[in-house]
């Protein structure tokens, strides 16, 4: 009904361990996120409007206690191919691992992409996912396992645009807090 809103669980609807999901309205006007809970955390970040050709993935972190993960959802009735590449604070330059090369998304599918099984380990590490046939969307899962201090999760729609001018409000810190921000070119 109009001003409401409503959750669906996904497990209601599938047992799939890699899901993703395609919300259609009949009019205008409505808006809808996703919510993500683990055992290191939960997020809820908004779903995309757009199936794009090229995403951005600003910050991933590929330490030996952290999970990054990119899931790219191929919406479309074709299959989509794409390319990854990857740039970091340690190179010079991007770096574009053969096998990420002309990966298939299959149509109404999506994909899973562990950036730790084909990156070396860095702090900040960021991808670009570009696809020469068809479109996609594309998610970042960020997660820390505590074997290095840090525990923690995120989720994170990637970016399908990119700009000269950034804007982002930052909440005032308490101590021991630090926020950056990371810039990709």
């Amino acid at each position: 009904p109009g001003l409401s809103s409503r959750s669906l669980e996904i497990s209601d609807h599938t047992t799939d361990e890699l899901v993703s999901a395609l919300v259609e309205a009949p009019i205008p006007g409505v808006a809808a996120s996703r919510r993500i809970q683990s055992v290191f955390g939960s997020d809820v970040t908004p779903c995309s409007s757009v199936v794009a050709k090229t995403w951005h993935v600003a910050s991933g972190d590929t330490q030996a206690d952290a999970v990054s993960q990119l899931v790219i959802f191929n919406p479309l009735p074709t299959d989509a191919v794409i390319d990854l590449s990857f740039a970091s604070e340690a190179e010079v330059g991007p770096y574009t691992p053969p096998e990420l090369v002309g990966v298939v998304v299959p149509a109404a599918n999506t994909i899973s992409v562990d950036l730790g099984a084909h990156v070396r380990r860095r702090d900040v590490l960021s991808a670009t996912v570009k696809a020469r046939l068809g479109s996609v969307v594309v998610d970042h899962i960020q997660t820390f396992d505590g074997s290095s201090g840090r525990v923690g999760f995120s989720a994170k729609l990637a970016i399908a645009t990119t700009s000269e001018s950034w804007y982002h409000p930052v909440a005032r810190l308490v101590e021991q807090k630090v926020v950056s921000i990371v810039v990709s070119n």
